[in-house]
């Protein structure tokens, strides 16, 4: 993973310019205050507790709005479009030798026999792979914490995106990229460490820029196309965002990822007249 240069415009403050996972949203002829927030997938204490503000905008706002909801029927879905079919296996998509030091790999880590790990995609195993090296201490990530929380209070749940048009980007991605890919993360395993704790420091900054310019860095090595994973689904979501706004105070929570950037969500937000704060 190319994090070099990167690092250095941090070490730099170049990018740190918006510091914050938590925006106000606001505008004239919107029912009230909205919210804006950056999720990271990852089930740790300290991530689900990065803005201590975020865990009192749930009481605050009439309705949650997530990339999906999370629902067992969802998850199900999910795991069935990372399904690999005919030609598309592990044994049939890679030489003999690199077949093994997958399969070896997937069952030193995370247990996982040859015949389930062979039923994968490459980019559903580089997903499981890359999550490896996590070390779990909550029950699960702040999306699903935040969703649980809305349901028990007997609130709304809206979703920006549906789970088909999600499990599309994974299940669509070109082939040749999913090899390249889950070959990268198991043969770079300390790479990949690295790059994780540094997104992780980054998020725990809520440094929305550099975190941007860390996804896109890694984006960039072919494994998932940048406009197709953020900028084309930013588009999309900030045509539905303004209605759901309109009779109702929303807490959006998505992928801190999705926040920066000239085709981010606040800047996108900012264009369609919206007052965007940050909310340290």
């Amino acid at each position: 993973m190319k994090i070099v240069l990167l690092l250095l415009f941090i070490t730099q403050g170049v990018l740190a310019q918006n510091t914050s996972l938590l925006w106000e949203v606001t505008k004239q002829g919107m029912k009230d205050t909205s919210y804006l927030y950056g999720s990271i997938h990852f089930p740790q204490k300290a991530l689900v507790n990065a803005n201590e503000k975020l865990h009192k905008i749930k009481f605050k706002v009439d309705a949650g709005c997530f990339e999906i909801i999370i629902s067992p029927d969802s998850m199900a879905y999910f795991s069935f479009s990372l399904m690999a079919g005919t030609g598309k296996k592990v044994n049939d998509l890679f030489s003999k030798k690199d077949a093994k030091r997958i399969f070896n790999y997937f069952l030193d880590n995370l247990g996982m026999e040859e015949l389930m790990v062979n039923n994968f995609i490459p980019i559903g195993l580089s997903s499981f792979a890359s999550m490896s090296f996590l070390v779990k201490d909550t029950t699960n990530a702040i999306d699903v914490l935040l969703q649980n929380d809305f349901k028990a209070l007997g609130k709304p749940l809206l979703s920006l995106e549906s789970i088909k048009a999600q499990a599309d980007l994974f299940s669509q991605t070109p082939m040749e990229a999913q090899k390249k890919g889950l070959l990268a993360v198991i043969n770079n395993q300390d790479s990949v460490k690295k790059e994780l704790e540094l997104l992780k420091e980054i998020y725990l900054g809520q440094d929305i820029d550099s975190l941007y310019s860390l996804v896109s860095n890694s984006v960039s090595e072919g494994v998932f196309d940048k406009e197709r994973m953020n900028s084309d689904r930013n588009l999309k979501m900030i045509k539905k965002m303004p209605d759901l706004m309109r009779y109702q105070s929303v807490l959006f929570c998505v992928g801190a990822a999705h926040l920066g950037g000239e085709k981010g969500l606040i800047n996108l937000l900012r264009e369609k007249g919206f007052q965007v704060t940050p909310m340290r």
